[in-house]
């Protein structure tokens, strides 16, 4: 296997990942909404308990510890995958810019 195969090996692979963490971080965002939801219905309920209303912190700081790990992940692979992967499979001359440093990444962040 050449240097180039392995980098495209190694590109799909770290791809998937960012995409597999990019999914466990949108359920996170449904669960997060679902227990603050539960939460609020439970205590404004005619009988229900307001002190359920102090879980919330506790439950943002959870779902915020989660969401920041994965964020640096998915941080983490694309800067491998834009810096370290991109000089290997820049020496062909049928490299496609990646999107981590594509122009129109840089055009959408400044807007």
């Amino acid at each position: 296997m050449t240097e180039q195969e392995t980098a495209r090996c190694f590109y799909t692979a770290m791809r998937a990942e960012i995409n597999q963490h990019l999914l466990i971080v949108n359920q996170i965002y449904t669960l997060y909404l679902a227990g603050i939801t539960a939460l609020f219905a439970g205590s404004l309920n005619k009988d229900g308990n307001h002190n359920l209303i102090l879980l919330i912190p506790f439950l943002s700081l959870g779902a915020a510890n989660m969401l920041g790990s994965h964020e640096r992940a998915i941080g983490s692979i694309a800067a491998y995958c834009a810096q370290d992967l991109d000089l290997v499979l820049n020496k062909n001359e049928e490299s496609v810019v990646q999107w981590d440093r594509a122009r129109m990444l840089r055009f959408f962040k400044d807007s």
